[in-house]
């Protein structure tokens, strides 16, 4: 398949979704991992063949949210870039009806969990 086809290829789209399932996933400390989120081109219908996957991972607190950075940034998804977002209960749900990247998530995003 060309390079323009696939930038316009709705197919994109599809494949981006199941990769961003499975990276989530192959996350080992599942148990933490209260919501996820997938926002972006991967949702917008817009992914191309540069595009990344833009991820909110919620949690219940800090420290779990240090052990899932840890995980997730040494971990190697070497064929597609990924931008992670972790934010705790708390903080998502205050942020989620007030705009920015929260909102976007949560009105316009796919939860994965």
């Amino acid at each position: 398949m060309g390079l323009l086809k696939m930038l316009h290829d709705p197919e994109m789209n599809k494949w981006a979704q199941q990769k961003a399932v499975e990276v989530l996933n192959s996350i080992p400390s599942q148990d933490l991992i209260l919501e996820a989120y997938l926002f972006g081109s991967a949702v917008y219908g817009n992914f191309t063949a540069d595009s990344d996957l833009d991820f909110i991972i919620v949690t219940k607190d800090q420290a779990s949210i240090k052990q899932l950075q840890k995980e997730v940034y040494t971990a190697r998804f070497t064929d597609i870039a990924i931008d992670w977002i972790f934010k705790t209960k708390e903080s998502f749900d205050e942020r989620k009806n007030f705009g920015g990247v929260c909102f976007v998530a949560f009105h316009n995003g796919m939860k994965l969990r």
